[in-house]
């Protein structure tokens, strides 16, 4: 059990696992991304120059929404001064709408396109910001940057090796491989029949959970900062 405490690279498997569950899934729907602002803001400028305006606005609403996620971390950090609970409450909260969106599914309640672009964004946003205030320095959003860490730490090792001495060689990028495989293992399970990706969705969002208030503990989160 000792070992599963402050392993980031666990927290940042099942983080990257719930991006990309919820991001495929969310995408079969609605056809947006609520993990990769990237994709979204490209499409966005599509559909602007296509002049499609109601696509446009799906896209600009995942944006803000994506935004407003951020917004709300560091507003309960900062300006709520809720300190001593605040990566608690958030973590909490991000869960909360996770949940509640899987639920609707399993329930087979009333979920509009665009209640569930903004719940969803909203939560990826929370996810983004507050990984890195419990100490997972490895992005679990974002593929790009990951590869390019991945395969550059690669090759720095693969060149150290065949006596280039000016290359530094770099640790063996552990998280960056965990992402991309938590990422796709997440994407590949929202293609399984309806009634169950909605249970699988849940069960990674509780595992989360579980793991983080029984196992997880980083001295150097955000709760030890001082209110500014």
């Amino acid at each position: 059990m000792r070992a599963l405490k402050n392993d980031t690279t666990i927290a940042t498997g099942l983080l990257s696992l719930i991006a990309g569950i919820t991001d495929a899934f969310v995408y079969q729907l609605s056809a947006i991304f609520p993990a990769n602002m990237t994709g979204n803001f490209v499409v966005f400028a599509i559909d602007i120059s296509k002049g499609h305006v109601d696509a446009a606005f799906l896209k600009l609403v995942a944006l803000l929404s994506f935004v407003l996620g951020i917004v709300i971390v560091y507003t309960i950090l900062y300006q709520l001064k809720l300190i001593k609970n605040a990566i608690p409450s958030i973590i909490i909260l991000h869960a909360s709408i996770l949940v509640a969106l899987s639920f609707c599914f399993i329930f087979t309640l009333s979920l509009s396109i665009p209640v569930l672009i903004i719940c969803s964004t909203v939560a990826m946003g929370i996810q983004g910001a507050f990984a890195e205030e419990i100490g997972i320095s490895t992005p679990t959003l974002v593929l790009t940057g990951n590869i390019t860490k991945l395969f550059s730490s690669e090759m720095a090792i693969f060149y150290e090796k065949r006596g280039q001495d000016k290359v530094d060689q770099t640790k063996l990028p552990t998280r960056q491989l965990v992402v991309c495989i938590g990422y796709f293992a997440g994407a590949a399970l929202s293609v399984l029949p309806k009634n169950r990706v909605p249970l699988i969705w849940l069960f990674v969002v509780l595992l989360w959970l579980i793991y983080y208030f029984k196992f997880f503990k980083n001295e150097n989160q955000t709760d030890y900062l001082k209110p500014v």
